[in-house]
């Protein structure tokens, strides 16, 4: 109720902007013609908002994947494209053609959507699992995807050091790690043991008051990172503030960041993160095998399975 107030006082933030008007506006104009993108992104909230922009002899028309359905956890609905069709009497048009993945990459893809083609002149491309890799190998303008965030901190670690340029791609991550540090202790010379100790006890208290525990355990993993690649606590602040600044041209993102992305060759890191440990059955399941389906799907070309413990350094 306090939100609710605070929004009537003239306070509001992106998602009150959603639910005021939504809920406790008044009428909506409504429309003959109305297109949703993103269709299996919608949450409960703007199958709202969009029942009341339909006019009753609407045109409604709506594109989505439900295979890149991954954002249940910020409260997409899983089932949002069939709601859809169901409440609207939509007629359904599938469209099972890739027109950026080579053949390969396609067939990839066949173990999550069996039904997905190429065009007549799709290229063969690549997709191999790679035993070895290094900083030489990887190409630039290409991009490195993880299901969790601290094995690409510590790829991008190393790239760094090897003299290779990086880019930490569309995350809010770096303030809060870079805050989470400067928490753990005002001596900044604290040594590197001392400064595990207090993520250890950072990530306990966390996970005590947690609603996402996987959240938090990445977040202590990336804490780590910076960690082990600074002997003081000092030394893991101005790396931390280093990573996050960088703007070369080896781009690393989470999978959730990739969505909508493109690139010509794909790592696709740490492939074995999914599904995560922290995942359940049922929906949580599917979730996750959305994430490696929208992850390998990223290649124009060439996509590569890599992992972090088979990384051999600047040789």
């Amino acid at each position: 109720m306090t939100g609710i107030r605070q929004s009537y006082a003239g306070l509001i933030d992106f998602d009150d902007q959603i639910y005021m008007p939504t809920l406790f506006g008044g009428s909506f104009p409504q429309h003959r013609r109305v297109m949703v993108d993103e269709a299996q992104d919608l949450s409960p909230l703007n199958h709202a908002m969009l029942w009341k922009l339909v006019g009753p002899k609407c045109h409604l028309t709506a594109v989505g994947d439900p295979w890149q359905s991954i954002y249940a956890f910020r409260g997409a609905d899983t089932g949002s494209m069939g709601k859809l069709r169901d409440r609207f009497s939509m007629h359904e048009m599938t469209l099972s053609v890739s027109f950026r993945c080579p053949i390969n990459v396609v067939k990839n893809a066949h173990k999550r959507v069996p039904h997905m083609k190429w065009p007549e002149w799709a290229q063969p491309g690549i997709v191999e699992r790679l035993k070895e890799w290094n900083a030489t190998c990887i190409p630039d303008n290409s991009a490195i995807i993880c299901r969790n965030n601290a094995p690409l901190l510590s790829v991008a670690l190393c790239l760094l050091r090897a003299g290779r340029g990086v880019h930490l791609v569309g995350t809010d991550l770096g303030p809060q790690l870079v805050k989470a540090l400067k928490r753990l202790g005002e001596d900044l010379q604290m040594p590197q043991e001392k400064v595990h100790e207090a993520i250890n006890l950072w990530e306990q208290e966390k996970l005590r008051k947690a609603r996402n525990a996987g959240v938090v355990a990445d977040k202590a993993e990336c804490l780590r990172v910076f960690a082990n690649f600074g002997p003081t606590l000092g030394a893991a602040i101005a790396y931390c503030e280093h990573i996050f600044s960088t703007k070369g041209p080896i781009q690393l993102l989470s999978g959730h960041k990739s969505k909508g992305l493109e690139w010509d060759t794909v790592y696709h890191l740490d492939p074995q993160r999914i599904p995560s440990p922290w995942s359940k059955d049922g929906e949580d399941l599917e979730q996750e095998l959305n994430v490696r389906y929208v992850i390998e799907t990223r290649a124009k070309k060439e996509l590569y399975f890599v992992r972090l413990d088979q990384f051999t350094g600047d040789d």
